[in-house]
């Protein structure tokens, strides 16, 4: 598959449209699932996360190192979130930017992700 690359150095602060919500869990979420995978192109060993069951504002540890991600969504509408990957602790950590692409992760592999709103 063809992969386009988050880089570094990574934004926090700036979020785009697949971002805002409210601290809970959210029911237009259910249809996409956060898939991190230890290969370039989403290939290798990856782990599914249904983002309907993450908390927003927490940061999560993946089973997984992982070097590219893909946001999975059936509907293709985006997220009242934004997903975002990185580094042990979530203090430095990339969006991704988009939903059913897959992005290989500069600087990688990385352990952690968080929803933000």
């Amino acid at each position: 598959t063809n992969s386009r690359t988050i880089t570094a150095p990574y934004n926090s602060t700036a979020f785009t449209d697949i971002t805002r919500g409210s601290e809970e869990l959210h029911a237009d979420a259910a249809d996409a699932n956060l898939v991190l995978c230890t290969g370039s192109s989403c290939s290798g060993t990856c782990q599914t996360f249904d983002l309907s069951q993450i908390a927003v504002n927490q940061c999560t540890r993946a089973l997984v190192d992982f070097n590219s991600v893909i946001i999975e969504q059936q509907s293709n509408t985006g997220l009242p979130d934004a997903v975002l990957v990185g580094p042990s602790g979530c203090l430095t950590s990339g969006q991704v930017p988009a939903v059913n692409e897959c992005f290989d992760i500069n600087g990688g592999p990385f352990s952690d992700f968080a929803l933000v709103d």
